[in-house]
């Protein structure tokens, strides 16, 4: 993981549009988009870890409506 931490410090941000889809860890998720990426949004959904498995019909509807 430290080489991991000391290379993540080299990259760019990421610049094509990204989604984070998150329960638990929704700030987290949030934060680390915010700060690594251009164009980014996190939706928060009402779930534990396993989102696609704990909200399948609100994973989909957040993929579709970001990938159109």
């Amino acid at each position: 993981f430290t080489q991991d931490i000391n290379d993540q410090k080299t990259y760019g941000k990421v610049s094509v549009p990204t989604l984070g889809l998150a329960g638990p860890g929704y700030g987290w998720v949030n934060g680390f988009l915010s700060t690594y990426a251009t164009n980014a949004s996190t939706v928060k959904l009402n779930t534990g870890h396993f989102i696609a498995e704990e909200a399948p019909e609100d994973t989909i509807k957040n993929l579709q409506q970001f990938f159109r």
